[in-house]
């Protein structure tokens, strides 16, 4: 889902957390090279609202932004996208 959002090259350390009812999501976001401040804020807002639009028990999202290559080892209990993705294909 994140990886559909325009400037987002991807995504990976996806936590989620709660009840089925009341899910927190935090996540690293991968944005464009090059990407202002500003793009990159509201690029992390744009993800945010995708993601509630489609799970709408989500009680809160926190957007990590970083920038392409970065890759940070995966902690126990989260879900690893830390494969490229060139298309706009959802993790």
């Amino acid at each position: 889902m994140a990886c559909s959002v325009p400037g987002v090259v991807g995504c990976h350390a996806v936590r989620t957390r709660g009840p089925e009812a009341q899910v927190y999501v935090d996540l690293h976001v991968q944005v464009a090279p090059g990407a202002t401040v500003e793009e990159g804020h509201a690029i992390a807002h744009q993800v945010e609202e995708a993601l509630r639009l489609q799970y709408g028990q989500i009680t809160d999202v926190v957007v990590h932004l970083e920038p392409p290559g970065r890759v940070v080892a995966p902690r126990r209990g989260d879900v690893d996208y830390r494969e490229q993705r060139s298309s706009r294909e959802a993790p």
